[in-house]
């Protein structure tokens, strides 16, 4: 506390001292309940210096803090937020200049602020998150920017007056005074006279596709048409393969059927009671018994032609693998 004192009254001895107690010595401006301390309350003392707040909120019980009407001076640092049970604080009246910390917005416990009559600028934090706030003063300053959305419901009072704020007040400060938001050209809506304009239409975003995109986009294009072409192409080339094969089956069985009609027209009639491979002897002109096979194989001397008409009878009664490899090992010797 020694060293926020210093800052605020620089070279001027106000009674607080290392060696006293602020509580106890009763230090000037500083109030306190059961031994600690809960009030700093130092206005109007032409205080010119600058506000330190990280030795002043090491008072764990701080709640309420007035500096109006001094001429201090800079800004309110963000170490504010240290100042966790602050409930009231006061900074009319001075020279603070600089935007107000996003810190304020922190705290938690805050009731009453005022800001007012200083040279802050830009947008104010967003205060409308502490929800117990009942007063806010900060008339007479260069704020820009849109009114947090406040709960007016809670408030008791509020000045935001000579600013250059802009957009539609909150709803729920009708219920204020018309001076309470006076000085801003740029507000609108009440308790002001002049309402705001209706809200114009969203406009519809252009989507902006990227030369990169159109070229993966025409790739995929170009794929897919390749995979469509190849699928046609192999659809086509099996339908022809399977028209080809009805042409070329056609073309066999017709062949064969000429086949059998010039064979059957150059052989000789035959009783209908006979096989056209029946064979008498009087047709051979020979004896089918004295027909003998002539090959060399040891398996197939004397080999009859009797025998040969008789063999695929005897096959009957074997595998049908077995049965066709002798019948043509058979066929083959006869007809060598």
């Amino acid at each position: 506390m020694i060293q926020f004192i210093d800052k605020v009254s620089p070279g001027i001895d106000r009674g607080w001292s290392l060696s006293t107690d602020p509580c106890t010595d009763k230090w000037k401006g500083v109030e306190c309940e059961s031994q600690s301390v809960k009030r700093i309350v130092l206005e109007e003392l032409n205080f010119s210096g600058t506000l330190d707040a990280s030795p002043l909120c090491r008072v764990g019980s701080l709640a309420v803090l007035s500096l109006k009407s001094n001429n201090l001076v800079g800004g309110i640092p963000e170490e504010i937020a240290n100042c966790k049970r602050l409930t009231h604080l006061y900074l009319g009246g001075n020279r603070f200049s600089g935007q107000l910390p996003d810190a304020l917005s922190r705290l938690n416990n805050l009731k009453r602020v005022d800001v007012s009559d200083n040279n802050f600028t830009g947008p104010l934090p967003n205060l409308a998150r502490i929800s117990g706030m009942t007063s806010f003063f900060a008339q007479n300053n260069n704020f820009t920017g849109e009114l947090p959305q406040f709960d007016f419901a809670n408030f008791e009072q509020f000045n935001v007056s000579n600013n250059d704020f802009t957009g539609q007040i909150p709803d729920g400060g009708g219920r204020f005074q018309e001076n309470s938001f006076l000085g801003n050209p740029g507000l609108c809506g009440s308790p002001l006279p002049n309402s705001c304009p209706p809200p114009q239409p969203a406009k519809k975003k252009q989507k902006n596709v990227s030369f990169e995109k159109i070229l993966i986009y025409l790739g995929y294009m170009i794929l897919g048409l390749i995979v469509l072409l190849f699928s046609v192409y192999k659809i086509a080339r099996r339908s022809r393969k399977k028209a080809d094969g009805v042409d070329g089956g056609k073309d066999r069985r017709a062949d064969a059927s000429s086949s059998k009609t010039n064979g059957a027209s150059s052989e000789p009639k035959t009783s209908d009671n006979r096989s056209e491979y029946s064979i008498t002897s009087m047709e051979s002109g020979m004896n089918t018994s004295s027909l003998v096979v002539l090959t060399n194989s040891p398996e197939m001397k004397d080999l009859k032609f009797e025998d040969l008409l008789r063999a695929p009878a005897e096959l009957l009664g074997r595998g049908k693998q077995e049965a066709f490899t002798e019948l043509c090992s058979a066929m083959a010797s006869f007809w060598s």
